[in-house]
């Protein structure tokens, strides 16, 4: 329960963070184009539209499509980028799996909390290949991470996430396969 209202309370800080520097960038925009007349809405009324606007956007499954998109592109790319030397673009790659295990948790979480359908579901993210080694995502440079790449560390299988949640998917008396 615990977990659950720090979950809470670190999404609530983070929308009224977001909208705080809505506010900010919107006053600032109004300042330089010298609208202070009396008919420009206030900076209130423009956060309350952007907001109301990626709300909307949400309604209308936006979002979805565009997590869809996302893991789309990096099936397609995951081969090409797994035998990638290059450590940026290994950074990216590790950064967008990061991102979507992320965002497939938060869906879970909000999904469990507020009983409202998921934005990920597990089916779209089965085939995702886990983040790799803690110690390669932490190596502080790239002749760091090209030592731990060198080492056994690199060499750890490499699973998808259906290959750690497959497992706890049947029920006692079923095989692997689905047959009894």
């Amino acid at each position: 329960m615990l977990f659950i209202i720090a979950g809470a309370d670190i999404l609530l800080h983070e929308v009224t963070t977001f909208v705080d520097r809505l506010k900010n960038e919107v006053v600032m925009l109004n300042s330089q184009r010298g609208n202070n007349s009396a008919d420009t809405p206030s900076g209130n009324y423009e956060v309350e539209g952007i907001v109301f606007d990626k709300m909307l956007h949400g309604w209308l499954d936006f979002p979805s499509f565009a997590i869809d998109e996302n893991l789309r592109t990096q099936a397609l790319n995951a081969s090409e980028r797994r035998s990638g030397k290059s450590w940026k673009a290994w950074i990216e790659y590790e950064t967008s799996k990061h991102l979507l295990f992320s965002m497939f948790i938060m869906s879970s979480l909000l999904t469990t909390i507020y009983d409202i359908a998921p934005c990920i579901s597990t089916a779209q993210v089965l085939g995702l290949e886990l983040p790799s080694a803690d110690a390669l995502w932490e190596a502080p440079d790239e002749r760091q991470w090209l030592d731990l790449q060198n080492s056994t560390t690199a060499q750890l299988p490499r699973l998808e996430l259906k290959d750690v949640i497959t497992p706890f998917d049947f029920r006692p008396g079923d095989s692997e396969d689905g047959t009894n």
